[in-house]
């Protein structure tokens, strides 16, 4: 069965956190662009400030080439020189009669890409598509006048000067509008996740104190995504930690009790032993009945030790299986409750008891597969059968019910209490086995005591059916 997966919430929490800074940050430097635009058009770089600009550009140009007396303005070094000297200025020099009259001021009209003939000298490699973009951009904002130039070429010229600083301008605006937004980015995300880092932080520092022991302060459990899913789990360990060690002291407990008690109910039938084998061997029998009537005496007291040394080995075979895995397989329940008590009950019928069973629930076969550990299963049934021969009333029938019910497959045992058992009174070790033995393989194990009848309980959970 392929296993469904979860959607990634912090995944997508984290997308969608990155893609409102990042709407951010496109906010940011689009509204920074047209701000700074606004500013460099309408405050900075006004077109009077700019074309007065242009026009002492064209005056100082004007006196240059008359103090230079520079006659030939097809190749002149001199004048990209003094174009270079100058900041954000382009100059365009270009025959006025070819041009023809018209246009801005008196001079000709405006140069476009089929006219480049025209141009007699221009302070940029490819004047005309520099020009048509300069004019589509910023047209009004140049300054052109006439200037007569003479020499081998004795005709007038028009100058045309371009004084564009907000150009620059533009492409500083535009690196501090992305340094802004890629800090709004940074920012913004830093803000959204900060929640999320500093709940990491929170559970570490719990995780850190819970390492060193201190298991008694909860985690601390927020939101709903794979974090608190986290926490659910630290918690959840948190809790079957304090649940082991208080299961561990309870077993220290019942262990350091479960030795006092035993030894002291050791104590007694063995006192009973030793002097029932020292009248023996002293001699003190005097007939071959007293002999007997000691020996069988010694001997019940020898089986009764047998017995309660017996259940204190189980007991702490039992509670041995806590560093170890069960060995479970896939079984029908059913059948394998009835193995394990047929077997078992041909030991109660050699001891005189008579068995009844029935069957309830166990229509389909499939519904009463059971995950069970073969060997943990039959020591149950094992104590069981010890428990009835012990404390059974072997005159009344001993009543075995298999039943599947609420998810379960089980066996229950009921059979009649002596009156007057013959052991002494039972010290709970088998029961408390049994409980552990049904707790390893996730089963339960109940009892009931009414003063005449005495019924236990053992279910092992059923597979889901696929």
């Amino acid at each position: 069965m392929t296993k469904r997966l979860r959607p990634r919430r912090l995944s997508a929490l984290l997308v969608l956190y990155t893609l409102s800074a990042l709407l951010l940050a496109f906010g940011v430097f689009i509204g920074g662009r047209a701000l700074a635009n606004y500013i460099i058009d309408d405050v900075i770089y006004t077109r009077q400030s700019v074309t007065r600009q242009a026009r002492q550009l064209y005056t100082e140009l004007c006196a240059f080439i008359r103090s230079q007396g520079i006659t030939n303005v097809d190749d002149s070094s001199e004048l990209d020189a003094w174009v270079k000297e100058h900041d954000y200025l382009t100059v365009f020099i270009y025959d006025y009669y070819k041009q023809g009259a018209g246009g801005s001021g008196a001079v000709g009209s405006l140069l476009t890409s089929s006219e480049e003939d025209t141009v007699m000298y221009s302070s940029i490699s490819d004047a005309a598509s520099t020009y048509g973009l300069l004019q589509s951009h910023y047209e009004g904002y140049w300054y052109d006048g006439p200037m007569e130039v003479r020499g081998a070429n004795d005709f007038p010229k028009v100058v045309r000067v371009m004084y564009f600083p907000m150009y620059s301008a533009r492409n500083y605006a535009s690196v501090i509008c992305a340094v802004l937004a890629f800090a709004a980015f940074a920012l913004c995300l830093t803000l959204l996740v900060r929640k999320k880092t500093s709940y990491i932080s929170i559970l570490s520092k719990q995780l850190d104190v819970m390492s060193a022991g201190e298991l008694n302060t909860p985690m601390t459990v927020r939101g709903n995504d794979e974090l608190t899913d986290l926490a659910k789990n630290m918690d959840r360990m948190r809790l079957s930690f304090i649940e082991r060690l208080e299961n561990e002291e309870r077993m220290n407990k019942n262990a350091s009790s479960l030795l006092t008690d035993m030894s002291h109910d050791l104590r007694t039938p063995l006192t009973a032993l030793m002097g029932y084998l020292d009248i023996l061997d002293g001699g003190k029998a005097t007939n071959e009945e007293q002999k007997q009537k000691y020996i069988s005496s010694a001997k019940k007291r020898a089986y009764q030790i047998k017995d309660m040394t017996d259940e204190l080995f189980e007991y702490f075979l039992v509670y041995s299986y806590d560093d170890k895995k069960p060995e479970t397989e896939a079984l029908d329940g059913i059948t394998l409750f009835m193995q394990l008590w047929d077997e078992c009950a041909l030991g109660l019928e050699s001891k005189g008891f008579a068995c009844e069973s029935e069957i309830k629930g166990a229509e389909n076969p499939r519904a009463s597969q059971v995950e069970a550990d073969i060997k943990l299963t039959r020591r149950v049934f094992d104590n069981i059968v010890s428990n009835i021969i012990k404390y059974a009333d072997s005159n009344e029938p001993v009543k075995v019910r298999y039943e599947i019910a609420g998810g379960y497959c089980s066996v229950s045992v009921s059979n009649a209490v002596k009156d007057k058992p013959e052991v002494a009174e039972s010290s709970g070790i088998g029961l408390s086995s049994c409980k552990k033995l049904a707790g390893l393989q996730n089963g339960t194990f109940e009892y009931e005591s009414a003063p005449n009848r005495f019924t236990c309980t053992f279910a092992l959970p059923v597979l889901t059916i696929k």
